[in-house]
């Protein structure tokens, strides 16, 4: 199974056990947690057998409840022991409309997730659980990938930290419309990764894209992205703003690249984990697993 079908095959999870069973006089059913969602979409990520699949580990189940983000995935190369490494925090939509709300949402926390993201020369990132009753011509106008729409994708969403610091808003439609363009290929290697992964002030399509969109990325590409960066940088502001809209400046004013890329083994990937799972327990930041994925291949 390729990289791109485990990731799908996690987010169709999600979406049909977030599937609304009607309540009544017999049954009264809640909502599976986040965390629940998070164990049974990685549960189904050791199911495909996918070889890009490097490593997945998980804490133990008594430390599952401290406060963080949930998950971490690293992206990369093992061969030559350079990886972007994503903290990823989840949040549930809480309703099945466009229009519906991510409730549980901390501005406060993202700031948090964010710097110390960047601080560990990573990238916070959420992760949206969600499931939407909407017809497929409105669906269409919220999914934000180069491939043929499939509704079940959106079952796992992601996007940046920085993009719910700066944008504020809890409301699924915020993060997730297009404006009914869809994104060519041949722009997609760099502008819309970049997108990802910083905010613009003056738009907000593409600031969320299905789960399976992190199966073309790669260390190379990342690169690319910060060549181009510290290139337009060097031209002036006005070109600095041309390209990366505002927006960018507030995180990136101080920086050489956009994407950072550790230069670690697969053993320090995990001793690094290992750390921040054992520090002590007021500690904001304990992941509930780390996931390793491997792009030599590609």
């Amino acid at each position: 199974m390729t990289l791109e079908e485990a990731l799908k095959r996690a987010a169709y999870k999600v979406w049909n056990e977030l599937e609304p069973i009607p309540n009544d006089s017999r049954y009264h059913i809640y909502e599976v947690r986040e965390e629940g969602l998070t164990t049974m979409s990685i549960k189904e990520l050791v199911r495909a057998n996918c070889p890009d699949i490097e490593k997945i580990l998980m804490i133990p189940p008594k430390e599952e409840k401290i406060k963080g983000y949930d998950f971490e995935l690293a992206i990369g190369s093992p061969s030559k022991g350079r990886f972007i490494r994503l903290f990823i925090q989840a949040k549930t939509l809480k309703g099945k409309k466009i229009n519906s709300k991510y409730e549980e949402i901390d501005f406060p926390q993202a700031t948090t997730l964010s710097d110390f993201s960047k601080s560990e020369r990573s990238l916070g990132m959420y992760a949206f659980f969600n499931h939407l009753t909407e017809n497929t011509p409105t669906l269409q106008n919220h999914y934000n990938s180069m491939t043929p729409f499939d509704k079940e994708s959106l079952g796992i969403t992601i996007a940046s930290a920085y993009s719910i610091r700066m944008l504020r808003s809890r409301i699924f439609s915020d993060y997730h419309f297009n404006c009914g363009l869809t994104m060519s290929p041949k722009m997609f290697t760099w502008r819309y990764f970049s997108h990802l992964f910083y905010f613009h002030k003056s738009t907000k399509g593409h600031l969320a894209v299905p789960f399976h969109e992190l199966s073309y990325f790669t260390v190379e590409i990342a690169e690319m992205i910060n060549r181009a960066f510290r290139i337009i940088k060097r031209r002036g502001r006005a070109n600095f703003f041309f390209f990366f809209l505002p927006g960018i400046e507030e995180l990136f004013e101080d920086d050489d690249e956009i994407i950072p890329i550790l230069k670690i083994n697969v053993e320090g990937l995990i001793k690094e984990f290992n750390y921040r799972i054992e520090v002590p327990k007021n500690d904001t930041y304990k992941p509930q697993a780390l996931i390793i994925i491997n792009t030599d291949n590609y």
